[in-house]
């Protein structure tokens, strides 16, 4: 007999797929497990995301949200115990925010609890060189680079070492907004072949100009004013310069705007 710890390691054992949490969601329904409850909604938000059925994800998004305000705790408690913040996506934990050290020394814990696929590492410059070199970067999605203390920033040289790395092949979304990122740092990451399946870049308040496409959006529902597109100079010099950039394009390649890890 299928018992929950079961299903939920299977879950755990192939984070990007859908089909482990659906069967979860199907047997915690059935036996009236609300964390099945969770992923049910959440797959279906994941879902009408993906497909642009922007009104329903919206309600989804709100089902979901009550049932975390009363059980997030609970439901999280193991990765509670090595990271201070988590996040849901599809009924389960699937990104912290931790700082370099911390993720190094302790992320096969994390990726034994949950299916763990995108992380926000913090104050991560001094550390970029270490992180970089870390195998556990190849499991994610998705990777936030916060400055929080204003004084460890990337910077371009943090940032041509990250893209250097052998471990990005699976990240989606590059997250490096207020990190001292200049045109080296920007020209590092276009010229990058580490990112194959980079398709979101977040470069805001940075002293570099942002060479992705921007858009008007409505920030309730997340639809994009597809006709508001448009890719500034920097963007077509440097697609002149590498070749097409999909990262550059984000608002034209998802239906909901901006991404998160339900998308990809």
């Amino acid at each position: 007999m299928t018992t929950r710890e079961q299903l939920i390691q299977a879950v755990i054992s192939d984070p990007d797929s859908d089909v482990p949490r659906a069967a979860f969601a199907k047997w915690g329904v059935a036996h009236g497990d609300l964390q099945g409850e969770l992923t049910r909604i959440q797959l279906a938000e994941a879902h009408e995301r993906r497909v642009g059925i922007v009104a329903e994800a919206h309600r989804r998004y709100l089902e979901a949200y009550d049932l975390l305000a009363k059980h997030k705790s609970a439901w999280a408690r193991d990765v509670l115990a090595i990271v201070p913040q988590v996040r849901f996506f599809r009924g389960f934990v699937e990104a912290v925010s931790i700082d370099v050290p911390t993720f190094l020394a302790r992320a096969p814990e994390l990726y034994a609890v949950a299916p763990i696929r995108a992380v926000q590492f913090v104050d991560a410059g001094p550390c970029i060189d270490a992180l970089a070199a870390s195998p556990h970067l190849a499991r994610l999605i998705s990777i936030d680079f916060y400055n929080k203390s204003d004084a460890a920033p990337l910077g371009d040289a943090g940032l041509s070492t990250l893209v250097a790395s052998p471990h990005l092949g699976k990240i989606a979304i590059l997250k490096v907004s207020s990190n001292e990122i200049g045109l080296e740092g920007v020209e590092a990451l276009a010229a990058s072949k580490q990112l194959p399946a980079l398709r979101y870049a977040v470069l805001a308040s940075n002293p570099v100009e942002d060479p992705t496409e921007y858009c008007a959006f409505d920030a309730i529902n997340h639809e994009v004013n597809y006709n508001s597109i448009s890719l500034p100079s920097l963007g077509r010099a440097l697609e002149a310069k590498y070749g097409e950039l999909r990262w550059l394009h984000a608002p034209s390649l998802f239906r909901m705007y901006p991404p998160d890890p339900h998308d990809v």
